[in-house]
């Protein structure tokens, strides 16, 4: 294009990377030069224009004078005339486009400065267009990579103002949560509840179609059938976005495999049932006994009460004494009895604190063991008392 308009047998586009600030040469056609290297910006004729953002015509005799006032260094083989404008996206400079002459019958004037500077801005804006395609393409490919990194479903579904639904984008791994063709999804959105969502819980999912359709978020869970017949447990958790100026309603939503949390939730709820189950087993086995050992127990202390009242005449010091000691030891048994109870009951009951006597606490034991002649328990110190 440019050698239909002007002489152009020697030409260059420098694209200049203003985050390196270096300068690369995608393009370089040249009679006595090959393309050079990527480098960072120096004083060459092609950075003047960059630094400057003006074009340049140099011929040999003002590229001599500029280079002796040390602005410019020439650079690759020494031409007649050199011509580079600015390539320019709004007031950025991205590059420059460059012709050079050998030859003596065809000079650059300021007419092809004015062509060249033209043809640039077309230029510029090729290249611009051609750097936002590589950045999209770019942003798509990560993208993709985190899509593709995530084991859960994502989908972008669109529900015209009559309600009918259109898949806009589907993640690729849909295949292997389903096992069937991602194509099957793209073309038909139906395929969805008609197909893969457990019969038994197509009645809910519609539901949460209706609720989607209002303009409100939901979030359910449901089963799905795959390929191969394995049935699995998923959470459709939906964002909705409504355009009021259209009508369309626009559905962000994530599929998850919940499959395992489900298996585990059923397996706690189980052993929540099995520990309600035994804890009442417990309690009523802890009622009985309690029930069942305080009436001999309630016997046994009024025999003792009886025999110390009816038979106080005859007995010594000695056999009252035993009659003391049994009368402790069956109110022992029945604290002890009622301690069963209670601890029963402690995951029903609101812990109290209480301040126990220790020294009380260990003079009690020592009677119930009831040490025989010649064994004699010493306390060295006084015990605490202690807030259980």
């Amino acid at each position: 294009i440019v050698g239909s308009l002007m002489y152009a047998k020697n030409m260059f586009i420098a694209y200049y990377h203003k985050e390196s600030g270096r300068i690369s040469f995608p393009y370089f056609v040249d009679e006595f030069d090959r393309p050079p290297p990527p480098r960072a910006l120096g004083t060459g004729l092609t950075d003047y224009v960059i630094r400057t953002g003006r074009p340049l015509l140099a011929s040999q005799d003002n590229i001599e004078l500029l280079s002796q006032a040390g602005d410019l260094s020439l650079l690759g083989t020494t031409c007649l005339d050199w011509l580079g404008v600015p390539l320019k996206k709004d007031a950025e400079i991205i590059g420059v486009l460059a012709v050079q002459n050998y030859t003596e019958a065809l000079r650059y004037s300021e007419r092809d400065k004015e062509i060249l500077t033209f043809v640039s801005q077309h230029i510029a804006s090729a290249i611009d267009r051609r750097r936002a395609y590589e950045r999209i393409r770019q942003d798509e490919e990560r993208f993709r990579r985190v899509i593709s990194s995530i084991s859960d479903h994502i989908y972008v579904t669109e529900f015209d103002p009559q309600g009918r639904a259109t898949n806009i984008y589907i993640s690729p791994n849909i295949e292997q949560i389903t096992g069937y063709p991602y194509q099957r999804f793209l073309d038909d959105w139906s395929f969805w509840p008609e197909h893969i969502i457990h019969p038994d819980d197509r009645q809910k999912a519609s539901f949460q179609v209706s609720v989607i359709r209002s303009g409100q978020d939901s979030e359910i869970e449901y089963r799905i059938i795959k390929a191969d017949g394995h049935i699995l447990w998923v959470r459709d958790s939906v964002r909705v976005v409504r355009h009021p100026e259209n009508g369309v309603i626009t559905v962000y939503g994530v599929i998850s495999d919940i499959t395992q949390s489900k298996y585990y939730e059923e397996v706690r709820e189980g052993l929540l049932q099995d520990l309600k189950k035994v804890n009442t087993e417990l309690s009523d086995f802890a009622y009985i006994v309690s029930h069942d050992l305080k009436a001999p127990l309630r016997a046994i202390s009024s025999l003792a009460g009886w025999l110390a009242e009816d038979y106080a005449d005859k007995l010594d010091d000695a056999g009252r004494e035993q009659i003391q000691l049994l009368l402790k030891r069956t109110k022992r048994m029945h604290n002890l009895i009622e301690g069963i109870l209670t601890y029963s009951r402690l995951g029903r009951l609101k812990p109290i604190l209480v301040r126990l006597d220790c020294q009380e606490l260990v003079r009690q034991v020592i009677e119930s063991l009831s040490p025989p002649p010649g064994i004699e328990v010493v306390i060295a110190t006084p015990l605490p008392e202690i807030v259980y």
